[in-house]
């Protein structure tokens, strides 16, 4: 129902050509929208989980009704590669993510002796970003006298889970959930903090890393 709906705005705004930037559900209304249109269909694809469960269970079929496939990465694209044939290989381009540089805060030099070590992580609050890890670790870190404060930046369905472990880690002084931020506010944050950390299970170009 979405795809023809989505196929009728297509039509009506003369669009020649559809463009995913993920292969999750989204691409398959995209896929399916581009058919009923009768205009050519691309996507993007960013890590490992799109090759995952459950984008992963109709990825070969997208890329095969793919007219091109962007790649952030080559260890994205040899994923592809392995599960399509050979002749499928012709749509792979590898398209790398990049960030304005000119659009990037100036760092915020602190003294850190006069105040907690700021730690930040921005991430979607979801099992694949590990962020449990992350609150064991500054749980072990306070736990020998470190000084240390976090800031998790994002939201996502862990939420509240995370909230309950911070709370059984003792950790509700030291972590503060920002919630989704605009992109402009997370940049003034990373560049405030002392230390960015990643703990992902999954990521295949992290934009944020590259950012902070």
């Amino acid at each position: 129902a979405e795809a023809i709906t989505l196929a009728k705005q297509l039509k009506a705004d003369q669009i020649s050509h559809l463009h995913n930037h993920f292969a999750n559900s989204a691409a398959t209304v995209g896929m399916l929208a581009a058919q009923y249109a009768g205009i050519p269909w691309s996507l993007t694809l960013h890590g490992i989980s799109e090759t995952d469960y459950p984008a992963g269970l109709t990825l070969a079929q997208k890329i095969e009704a793919a007219e091109f496939v962007a790649c952030v990465s080559w260890f994205g694209r040899a994923q592809a590669m392995r599960i399509t044939s050979v002749e499928q290989w012709h749509k792979f381009r590898t398209v790398r993510c990049g960030i304005p540089l000119d659009n990037l805060p100036a760092r915020t030099i602190v003294d850190r002796t006069s105040r907690p070590v700021q730690i930040i992580s921005v991430a979607r609050l979801s099992a694949e970003k590990g962020l449990p890890g992350l609150l064991q670790a500054l749980a072990t870190l306070r736990s020998r006298g470190m000084d240390v404060e976090l800031t998790l930046v994002g939201d996502g369905p862990e939420r509240q889970m995370l909230e309950a472990q911070a709370e059984e880690l003792g950790l509700t002084s030291a972590l503060h959930f920002a919630g989704r931020l605009p992109e402009a506010e997370t940049l003034e944050k990373i560049a405030s903090a002392d230390l960015f950390v990643l703990p992902s299970f999954m990521a295949g170009l992290p934009v944020v890393l590259m950012e902070a």
